[in-house]
């Protein structure tokens, strides 16, 4: 009978380790809920008046916003690996799934709607944080306008990575959910979810969905 040796036991090990690991790198599909983001970038300029990393193990929800001040776009965080380009132009932002009426927005759908602009704190539980001023559109105008059908109690929000988060619906109705085309009065770029990304004031910011392509209301 062949013994197993403390070696060999290790190299087996070792060996379902690397297969997990090379398993794990390939590119999620749609169905799948990705962990979030993790090849985060900080700007440089720590210490100083807009370094926020003594709030990442806060709940935004809690935080006295008053008095911080706003991160210029060029110190945002950055996380995810955006598209090489978006061709706007063939951009549609669909919702599907429980709805009366599956809509697949433009870009220039999205700038018609009445637009909100509110500063909000993102926090990446014990990473980093930021606190811009984004605008755009509030999402429950959107699910208003597609129509939940009755029993629909929550939604999934898809990127161009495919990267994905679901949440319930009473949480998405909120005035302070909202889709983001501008952060900081300027277009939002490329590397912060260029065209559009979701914008949840008191939730943690693996919710904020980059390059929103897809929401199905379930």
């Amino acid at each position: 009978m062949y013994k197993w040796t403390q070696s060999t036991i290790t190299s087996i090990i070792s060996l379902c380790v690397l297969l997990i690991l090379l398993l794990g790198c390939g590119q999620p599909t749609e169905s799948e809920t990705p962990l979030p983001h993790s090849n985060i970038i900080h700007p440089v300029g720590k210490d100083d008046i807009y370094d926020l990393s003594y709030l990442k193990d806060k709940d935004p929800s809690e935080v006295d916003t008053t008095n911080l001040p706003i991160t210029p776009t060029n110190r945002l965080s950055q996380t995810g690996r955006p598209p090489k380009e978006v061709n706007i132009d063939s951009y549609r932002l669909t919702v599907s799934g429980a709805v009366n009426n599956t809509l697949d927005l433009t870009y220039q759908d999205l700038l018609s709607f009445p637009t909100i602009t509110m500063p909000a704190l993102m926090i990446c539980h014990g990473s980093h944080v930021d606190y811009a001023k984004w605008t755009g559109v509030r999402l429950s105008l959107i699910l208003e306008k597609a129509g939940i059908l009755d029993g629909a109690h929550e939604a999934t929000f898809i990127a161009l990575d495919r990267y994905s988060r679901t949440l319930p619906l009473n949480v998405l109705m909120n005035e302070d959910v909202f889709i983001a085309y501008r952060v900081n009065d300027e277009t939002i770029p490329l590397n912060h979810g260029y065209p559009v990304r979701l914008v949840i004031k008191g939730m943690l910011g693996e919710n904020w969905v980059k390059w929103l392509r897809q929401i199905e209301v379930k």
